[in-house]
């Protein structure tokens, strides 16, 4: 069996949960009230591979709390455990083997719990999914980096509002199959994350990741 994006469960998706967040019309509001700004991601947060792991989801989570992370103290001196990301979204999703994660499972598990820095969860070169000898010191750091909140964009401004703002990242998995316009069209097509409060992630090192279908 295989699954789109080498790793992004869509068969298994939470949608419901993922539909279920705040609308974007407060950051619709926002338009005309800002200067655009232009920021790069690639000058301050890593660019990683996945190598042959399914583990898409677990990168893009944790490359998007970086940057807003990196936004909201003006550092860009964190890189956040990948493998974290993967694994333990796979726990939520009741997945054993190297077959991906839900996007859903992943913001859940950096609500609830964070996800922590690489140094306490090195990815491995194969999967494996096992928790580090000192799990607790990881649990410990990863309450840095919690999510404060989410929230769902459904349009092109809004994301773009958001981005432009200077407010966070935004994260996408898409079906590529349907993309292609090899399958039914009413197929499901993209998933949006984005995230920061900036004044929130200031004060507390949280960052908030926002989430648009």
């Amino acid at each position: 069996m295989s699954f789109p994006l080498n790793g992004w469960r869509i068969d298994i998706e939470d949608f419901d949960a993922l539909n279920a967040l705040p609308d974007e019309i407060p950051v619709l509001a926002m338009r005309g009230t800002y200067t655009a700004v232009a920021l790069d991601p690639r000058v301050a947060i890593q660019i990683p591979n996945q190598g042959q792991q399914g583990s898409c989801q677990g990168h893009a989570i944790t490359s998007c709390m970086e940057w807003c992370y990196t936004i909201a103290s003006g550092k860009a001196d964190v890189q956040l455990s990948r493998a974290a990301g993967y694994y333990l979204s796979q726990i939520r999703d009741n997945i054993r083997g190297d077959h991906g994660s839900c996007v859903a499972s992943g913001v859940a598990e950096a609500m609830q719990n964070g996800i922590g820095e690489e140094k306490y969860w090195p990815y491995p070169s194969r999967y494996n999914p096992a928790k580090p000898a000192n799990f607790s010191a990881y649990q410990e750091n990863a309450k840095q980096y919690k999510i404060g909140s989410s929230r769902k964009m459904t349009s092109y401004d809004g994301i773009a509002t958001f981005l432009g703002s200077g407010q966070g990242a935004v994260d996408w998995a898409a079906d590529l199959v349907s993309a292609m316009g090899q399958a039914p069209a009413d197929s499901k097509l993209v998933q949006i994350l984005a995230g920061a409060n900036r004044d929130q992630a200031q004060a507390a090192r949280i960052a908030e990741l926002e989430a648009a279908k």
